[in-house]
């Protein structure tokens, strides 16, 4: 379970998407397309209540992570 979730990372018109692993895991592509501010992550899924929440990007070009999410 887990598998096949989208999760989409949103800021000002620059959007990436991925889907989720059978761990649940997804790796976004960032390639530098990010700027310092906010930027809206979406997890969603078919049968599942969406996932939303806003993150602060500090530094663009780093590696971002969230974890201890769930979707219900």
């Amino acid at each position: 379970q887990g598998a096949g979730a989208v999760v989409c990372l949103y800021q000002s018109g620059t959007q990436v998407k991925a889907l989720t692993d059978t761990n649940g895991r997804a790796v976004l592509d960032l390639d530098n397309q990010f700027t310092t501010g906010e930027a809206v992550l979406t997890v969603s899924a078919q049968n599942l209540v969406p996932y939303r929440t806003t993150l602060d990007i500090v530094t663009s070009g780093m590696h971002l992570e969230a974890s201890g999410y769930s979707v219900d």
